[in-house]
């Protein structure tokens, strides 16, 4: 039965409410996936459904996440996908008042879902447990779901699974219903204007801090009255993006908090949105400000350590780039990499530990040689050519050339499912999804750390667009005509970058490392065509226009 409405809008004792928990591979919406959904149906505090699902992320899920959820991921193997269950769940939720506890955390996984698999629907409003509590209950402190699960002595208690999560999201919602009440709130919609007041209203004077920015990319740096920086931010048009902060709509109490307290804005053009990119980086991590959540420091990634010095290397993962050997990387999904070097590892039956072997000295194989996961080079049991060979399919994998132990993961997977060896083909199936979902990123990685140039095909009136890189940094970036006096110029800028000075290696430091994540996340995201650098700078050109004039969508 539909709820009833009055004058002023639903009664909150009869909406229908959606309570929802989910469970993710990680925190960012736009890089992780959601694992598990679950949900609570109310009518007022009365609960009359529940909807539950665990759907396959089609990544491994990394270690702290098995560890934290308890959902592993052999749980999630047969699971069906996003795209199947998300369906399922916005029928469920119909045109229900959605609520979660830190809303928006599920509702950005949500709407990136939908937004991926093309589901128009969960246009829902919501309510957020945290921010009603902190504005109902000012004196509890602590506002996680277990501190007001407590507080509330409400029966089911959050376990980080969905659905238990949601059950016990649903009571403190149920207990947050009845001190509406006390506040003279009696409906949906003054619920809504309650907790989330118009932007427009509260901030609409502030407008005028945006109206002297370009309409170009650039980065924004908003301060407070004493000039401190508190946020800082990008954006392919700074007029629009700035103006936007300031319009009505929901807002979380942080974003209230930092709209109250700017003051000035200032900005720095860049041109183009890589610029801003990467600019926005270096700002972040230098001014630290208070409102920026990540990004503040720059992340150790991970890296796969050969030393080949060694008479029998052992891969390694490793978090630091130190000493001899070859760093393969940067990655950004360390689980992703573990597992495959584990795997790899034990297909090739590499060296599982740290001895250092020397010549003519021989000893017993250990452990690992007994039950086949080595292949006994302390023993002599292998040549040091045969082992280079078996190391080299995995050290190529690991640098954006993943064909042979692609191969081998097949015939292997292909094997255990023969012998009836589930778990096992499980397993190498897993890697196999993980190495094909980390072969672009290989790819982009190889390429960038390359001396290349990357043409963005996409109209830009009568220039063509060119990313000059080399060993793994944007040295330029320019719009040239074709015309003979352009074409000149850029010839010289080549160059000036590319044959001026021996051939580069790169530099590794952490701004370096974090600025070839960047570029190869920007580059993999966007059509871009790749051209090498040729024996010369007038050959360089030659292969440039060769490329414009194949490629339809670069051609002028």
């Amino acid at each position: 039965m539909a709820a009833r409405m009055t004058v002023n809008g639903t009664p909150l004792d009869e909406a229908t409410y959606v309570i929802v928990d989910l469970e993710t591979t990680g925190l960012e919406h736009r890089a992780e996936k959601i694992i598990e959904i679950g949900a609570v149906k109310m009518v007022g505090s009365r609960a009359v459904a529940t909807f539950e699902h665990l759907v396959n992320p089609n990544r491994l899920i990394p270690p702290k996440i098995v560890k934290l959820t308890g959902i592993t991921n052999m749980m999630t193997a047969d699971a069906p996908v996003i795209d199947e269950v998300l369906p399922g769940f916005a029928r469920f939720a119909g045109d229900a008042v959605l609520v979660a506890h830190n809303a928006h955390f599920d509702m950005s996984f949500l709407k990136t879902a939908a937004r991926e698999t093309g589901l128009k629907t969960l246009r829902n409003r919501y309510f957020d447990t945290k921010l009603i509590a902190q504005r109902l209950k000012p004196t509890i402190g602590f506002y996680r779901l277990a501190n007001l699960a407590r507080y509330f002595n409400v029966t089911h208690r959050p376990n980080h699974r969905a659905l238990s999560d949601a059950l016990a999201t649903a009571e403190v919602f149920a207990k947050l219903l009845e001190s509406m009440e006390a506040y003279g709130i009696n409906t949906v919609e003054e619920a809504s204007r309650f907790f989330y007041p118009k932007t427009r209203h509260d901030f609409g004077d502030k407008k005028q801090l945006a109206q002297n920015l370009p309409d170009s990319s650039g980065v924004y740096l908003m301060k407070d009255k004493y000039s401190q920086v508190i946020y800082v931010g990008k954006a392919v048009d700074l007029n629009k993006r700035v103006r936007s902060y300031f319009y009505s709509g929901p807002r979380t109490e942080r974003q209230l908090s930092l709209l109250s307290e700017i003051h000035t804005i200032d900005h720095i053009k860049t041109g183009t949105e890589i610029g801003a990119l990467l600019l926005e980086s270096k700002l972040i991590k230098s001014f630290k400000p208070a409102y920026n959540v990540l990004g503040k420091g720059y992340r150790h990634r991970p890296f796969v350590h050969i030393d080949f010095d060694d008479l029998f290397p052992t891969p390694k993962l490793v978090r630091r780039v130190e000493g001899r050997g070859f760093h393969y990387g940067p990655f950004s999904n360390a689980s992703d990499v573990e597992l495959l070097l584990e795997v790899a590892k034990d297909l090739y039956h590499l060296k599982q530990c740290d001895h250092a072997i020397r010549p003519g000295k021989l000893k017993e194989p250990c452990f690992y040689f007994q039950v086949k996961r080595c292949c006994g080079p302390c023993g002599g049991k292998i040549t040091t050519s045969e082992y280079r060979k078996r190391l080299t399919a995995v050290a190529e994998a690991f640098d954006g050339r993943p064909e042979q132990l692609r191969d081998e993961l097949v015939k292997r997977r292909a094997a255990a499912s023969n012998k009836l060896y589930f778990e096992r083909a499980a397993l190498l199936n897993r890697s196999l999804q993980s190495l094909e979902s980390t072969a672009k990123i290989l790819e982009g990685i190889r390429n960038t750390k390359a001396n290349l140039a990357f043409l963005l095909a996409e109209s830009l009136n009568d220039k063509t667009r060119i990313y000059l890189v080399a060993a793994g940094q944007l040295k330029s970036c320019v719009d040239t005509r074709h015309d003979a006096k352009s074409l000149a110029k850029l010839e010289r800028k080549i160059a000036r970058i590319y044959f001026a000075e021996p051939s580069r290696t790169i530099d590794i430091d952490l701004e370096k490392i974090e600025n070839l994540s960047l570029l190869t996340s920007y580059f993999n995201k966007r059509n871009i065509v790749k051209v090498n650098i040729g024996v010369s700078p007038a050959a360089t050109i030659d292969v440039l226009l060769s490329a414009i004039s194949s490629s339809p969508k670069i051609a002028p």
